[in-house]
């Protein structure tokens, strides 16, 4: 169980990433540094329209269209820094995939032949198609990762330096729904695992009876081949259906959680910073809503990508035996 925890997962799959990457680690780096620049620049963007949205309520015309000319100007940039940085991210993520699937085949075709009497060909080839593929995915979503850690820790420091108090019920609420969140998907890994198991089962089954079908026909197994595939699909969708219940109650709660907590933080926010008989800025209420609905924004990002990297983790677990050949 040890590899269901997240720490755990993150870690593989990292050490892999950076193993598989040789000969690309240099764009590695690179990529992560223009994507993590990109998601620092947008962070003044909600400060920016702050400020613009201000000059318009104070009757300001022209100071008003300097701000906005200035957050065109960084929204540009950003993106300058971002599509270079996708472009080398999905480089590195082609180079995973060669890498690691010729090296789990050279494991297989470097394996005796008592090894393979005990593996079926299908199978294997399922798991070195899963686990490249997997690893492959991950090293293109590395933009993912780095966009929640920087959306989520700069906004809360934007909420802190706007109000302490603010800052501090933001940090707990969103630190909760993420608790929340890894309760959910350690389920949801748990059952992926049994998911991937009985796919494997029935792809097996599968090729046996269409590589073998004038045996099938032969025979006159038509009949009992379907009713041991219909078998093993079932097994596949049992554990599929469990997983769709559990993924609607997830972001039930994080849409729920989410929506209250933004709100709870816009509302504090204008209790504290309100002055009797002078107007609230709407600039001000604008950006800790922004900030709010980053960070929240984060959270539920959340909740999908670590679902998906919880796929990502099980189907490259899936060359396990490979390893052992």
């Amino acid at each position: 169980m040890a590899a269901l925890e997240p720490g755990n997962a993150v870690r593989e799959l990292y050490r892999a990433l950076w193993k598989f990457a040789a000969g690309a680690r240099g764009q590695l780096i690179g990529a992560s540094a223009l994507l993590t620049g990109s998601q620092l620049i947008r962070l003044t963007m909600p400060w920016l329209a702050a400020q613009a949205i201000n000059a318009l309520q104070r009757g300001e015309i022209t100071g008003s269209g300097r701000w906005i000319a200035l957050l065109m100007a960084v929204y540009l940039v950003s993106w300058l820094l971002h599509g270079p940085g996708r472009v080398l991210e999905r480089n590195v993520g082609v180079r995973v995939r060669e890498t690691l699937a010729d090296t789990l085949y050279a494991r297989i075709a470097g394996a005796p032949l008592a090894w393979h009497a005990g593996h079926h060909s299908g199978e294997l080839q399922h798991r070195v198609h899963q686990a490249s593929r997997a690893l492959s995915d991950f090293a293109q979503n590395q933009f993912v990762y780095l966009q929640n850690a920087v959306n989520f820790v700069g906004p809360l420091f934007a909420l802190a330096l706007l109000s302490a108090t603010s800052g501090a019920v933001a940090l707990v609420g969103y630190v909760v729904i993420a608790l929340v969140i890894l309760r959910f998907d350690r389920a949801l890994m748990l059952l992926a695992r049994i998911e991937n198991d009985a796919d494997r089962r029935y792809v097996s089954a599968l090729l046996d009876f269409i590589g073998n079908a004038s045996t099938v026909i032969g025979l006159r197994l038509q009949q009992a081949s379907r009713v041991l595939l219909g078998r093993r699909m079932q097994a596949v969708s049992a554990p599929l259906k469990r997983t769709v219940v559990i993924n609607e109650g997830k972001w039930f709660a994080v849409d729920l959680m989410g929506l209250g907590l933004t709100w709870t933080l816009v509302v504090l926010y204008v209790l504290q910073t309100r002055t009797p008989g002078q107007a609230v800025m709407l600039g001000g209420v604008f950006m800790i809503y922004q900030y709010a609905q980053q960070t929240a924004s984060v959270v539920g990002s959340m909740a999908a990508n670590f679902q998906s990297f919880a796929r990502m983790h099980t189907d490259f677990q899936s060359a396990g035996p490979l390893w052992d050949a």
